[in-house]
């Protein structure tokens, strides 16, 4: 690479075969040698009532928040060159018919060089989360794991974007698909013309079963 300016520069590899990877080099090198670690693969089959599921996609959410999303199709998935990280597996699928399905998500730790199968098929496993929510228009989201509270000029929506939001069922309630067991964290949202108020709490869910819980929010005020 010529026409490289002094100082130090950070050199940044890509390609599809092995996660990316970036090396710091110091002012006056000029010369570098990367190491690329092998990558993980993770594939399996999506199917509803023992049928593969057409369309959809997967989406893997590291313990850091790095979300990554991957369409399939004819009922198989196969997803390369990943870094080596616990994940979040999430799978969305639409049949024929334009019917929605939404699978019980699944946790995966992957090493690398890692080849993992992780079949989907729709059943009715998980726990389902009913909120009661006090008031209208209030948006309410759950992120695996421990989020910390934040505002919108911190990466709220970016965050949020990468959980689940609830689903107005009914009058005053809000319902979540069938979830792992596990630790979350709740956010409630309701925003103004130049301002967003935030609640924060966290939530232990069981294996299965329905779970019902009243939203209390203590709003925290942050200017858009």
């Amino acid at each position: 690479m010529g026409g490289v300016k002094a100082g130090r520069k950070t050199v940044r590899v890509s390609h599809s075969d092995w996660p990316p990877t970036q090396v710091v080099l110091a002012e006056e090198q000029r010369e570098v040698t990367v190491e690329l670690e092998p990558g993980a693969t993770l594939e399996g089959r999506v199917e509803s009532a023992g049928v593969p599921v057409r369309s959809g996609f997967v989406r893997l959410r590291s313990e850091q928040g790095e979300v990554s999303t991957l369409g399939f199709g004819e009922g198989r998935y196969s997803l390369r060159a990943i870094p080596a990280d616990r994940y979040l597996v999430q799978v969305e699928g639409q049949s024929e018919d334009g019917v929605v399905s939404r699978f019980p998500m699944r946790q995966v730790t992957l090493s690398p060089g890692d080849k993992v199968t992780l079949d989907f098929t729709e059943r009715s496993e998980g726990t389902i989360l009913e909120v009661l929510v006090p008031e209208r228009n209030l948006e309410v989201h759950l992120i695996p794991g421990n989020m910390p509270l934040m505002g919108p000029r911190d990466g709220l929506f970016l965050k949020l974007g990468s959980g689940l939001m609830g689903k107005t069922v009914r009058e005053g309630v809000q319902r979540f698909p069938r979830l792992p067991a596990g630790n979350y964290t709740l956010f409630a949202m309701r925003r103004g013309e130049d301002s967003t108020e935030v609640h924060r709490e966290e939530l232990e869910l069981p294996a299965e079963g329905d779970v019902s819980f009243t939203l209390l929010p203590v709003w925290s005020h942050y200017d858009d």
